[in-house]
């Protein structure tokens, strides 16, 4: 199977794909979230032709001449980790700022006080609002 394996197409592979992730990364710190959606479908696309070209390449890295392959291995591998660290980042903070919204929403609607129908609920249904006097 490593007769199979084309060191140059990998190289190219890596390139697309060190280029992707740095774009993505360069965007997500921009706070362009667009872009990083946009660029998903190219990153998942190019992700799986690089894994069918360097399903071979532990043996091919063994081997001494291949020490640019190793580098740009090691390359996307760090940009991979910074990315998956950032995206983590920016989904926890999307789900925070959804939760603050929903708690505005819920402290100034009418969060309960009325029925289906219109008609003012029982004011027992709803809890009162309570000052904090702990200070």
């Amino acid at each position: 199977m490593a007769d199979a394996f084309d060191p140059d197409r990998a190289e190219a592979a890596l390139d697309v794909l060190i280029a992707l992730v740095r774009e993505e990364v360069e965007a997500i710190h921009a706070g362009d979230l667009q872009a990083v959606a946009d660029l998903y479908p190219r990153k998942r696309d190019k992700m799986e032709h690089a894994e069918t070209l360097l399903r071979g390449l532990a043996p091919v890295l063994a081997d001494a001449p291949h020490t640019a392959l190793r580098a740009k291995v090691a390359t996307l591998k760090e940009l991979v980790a910074e990315d998956e660290r950032l995206l983590a980042r920016v989904t926890e903070a999307t789900g925070e700022v959804a939760a603050e919204l929903r708690r505005i929403r819920d402290r100034h609607g009418l969060g309960g006080l009325y029925g289906r129908g219109g008609q003012r609920r029982d004011p027992g249904a709803t809890p009162r609002a309570r000052l904090d006097q702990s200070f």
